[in-house]
Formats: C-alpha cells, sequence, structure tokens
C-alpha cells in the first residue's frame, strides 16, 4: 500500500525488512530509524532534520525537549519517587494476564522524570506481560492504565476501578491511585513526549501538578 503510493523517501522503524525490500524494488529510498529510548529518539529527530533540510527546526525541537525535561527535574527535585505500574491496553478484567512497559523503553524513562519508579525496572523484558499475582506481590503505589483504550467516559472508568478493588491488597487500590490516560500519543515515541511527561506527572505527583495549581506543566509556563 506504502510502495504504491510512490513517495520519494519511506521513513519507517528499524525491523521492517519487508517494506525495505519492496521499496528497494522499485527504486523508492528509505530511512530506517530506531525510537525506542530517548536517546534513541533524539538521534532520530537530528537524523530527519539532516535527511529532510530541516535541521533548523529539529535543534529547535530538541532544544524545547530538553528544557522541557529540566522544568520537571527542577520541579521534582527533592521529591521521593512513587512506585508505579504502567498498563498498555485494556485491563477491563485484570484477573487477566496484562501487558506492562518495562525497563530499556521510552515510557520507562519517562515515568522516571514524572517522578516515579517502575516496578518492572528489574524486569528482563521490555514490555513484559504480568499476572494478577504478580501484580498483587509487587503492589504498586500507583497504576496507570494508558493508551487509546483507556479514554473512558467516567461509567465505564467506574466499573474498571471496580474490577480492581476485587485485589483490596494493592496499594494502589487502598489508596484510590488508579489512572487512565486515554490518549493515542501516550504510546507513541516522538515530539510529544513533555505532554506524556505531562500526564505522568499529574498522576504520580497530583499535589503538584495537579488542577487545582497554576502552570505547573511545562507547557503553561510557556504561554503568554
Amino acid at each position: 500500500m506504502i510502495v504504491s503510493l510512490t513517495p520519494d523517501l519511506i521513513i519507517h522503524q528499524s525491523g521492517n525488512q519487508r517494506l525495505k525490500n519492496n521499496a528497494k524494488s522499485v527504486g523508492i529510498q528509505t530511512l530506517s530509524v530506531d525510537m525506542g529510548n530517548l536517546r534513541e529518539i533524539y538521534e532520530t529527530i537530528e537524523t530527519l532534520g539532516a535527511k529532510l533540510n530541516c535541521q533548523d527546526h529539529a535543534d529547535k525541537l530538541i532544544q524545547r525537549l530538553n528544557e522541557g525535561i529540566a522544568f520537571y527535574q527542577e520541579r521534582l527535585k527533592g521529591l521521593p519517587k512513587r512506585e508505579v505500574l504502567l498498563l498498555l491496553g485494556d485491563s477491563s478484567d485484570p484477573a487477566r494476564d496484562l501487558y506492562a512497559a518495562g525497563p530499556g523503553t521510552f515510557l520507562n524513562e519517562l515515568l522516571n522524570l514524572s517522578g516515579g519508579s517502575n516496578i518492572l525496572r528489574d524486569s528482563p523484558a521490555r514490555y513484559p506481560k504480568l499476572s494478577k499475582e504478580y501484580i498483587i506481590k509487587k503492589s504498586p503505589e500507583i497504576i496507570i492504565e494508558a493508551g487509546p483504550k483507556s479514554n473512558l467516559s467516567q461509567k465505564e472508568i467506574d466499573l474498571r476501578v471496580q474490577e480492581w478493588n476485587r485485589f483490596p491488597t494493592i496499594k494502589a487500590v487502598q489508596n484510590k491511585e488508579i489512572h487512565f490516560i486515554g490518549a493515542d500519543y501516550i504510546l507513541i515515541p516522538g515530539p510529544r513526549l513533555l505532554k506524556i511527561i505531562e500526564r505522568f506527572s499529574k498522576a504520580i505527583h497530583p499535589d503538584l501538578f495537579g488542577p487545582q495549581n497554576k502552570k505547573t506543566n511545562y507547557q503553561k509556563t510557556r504561554s503568554p
């Protein structure tokens, strides 16, 4: 489908050898990029800036990302890290196995920058599958469910929280610290990293970044 559009250049994440071969067979240039962690995301921005003759825009984006990350680091300086479980996908029945973000991922890095500590930081898998028994044993302070399927109405949120209430020994359940972030960009590595940090920070440190506080995220501090 993509090749049939005959673009001048196809940019894709590494590992898609079939796409690369199909493009090569019809003379279309490809550019493979890695975006699994923050270092690779920054390198990809620089690479695209050079390849697409928009280095100035790439440099400004990197500067903005660095300034935003520094803003959150300063706001969170000295605060204790909170134990967080970041679930990916639908947890409508937490009795089933669930997938989560582990170490070596950009989501894990963003959790750390948001004042959290991933309970899966020592996992051998980047995106491990978890059982309810494992979650009960680890008992995270905060559970965040993120992704498009977490874009829920209040009624749907209440139903999911009721499901989690079946496991009352989990700290996040006891303290009513189960959060749902239903935005597609949460799972996409790219220029909207600061928006992800903002959403994570509000869930992990609502006393500091909650709606009762004005100009507590980087986007607002840059507004006139």
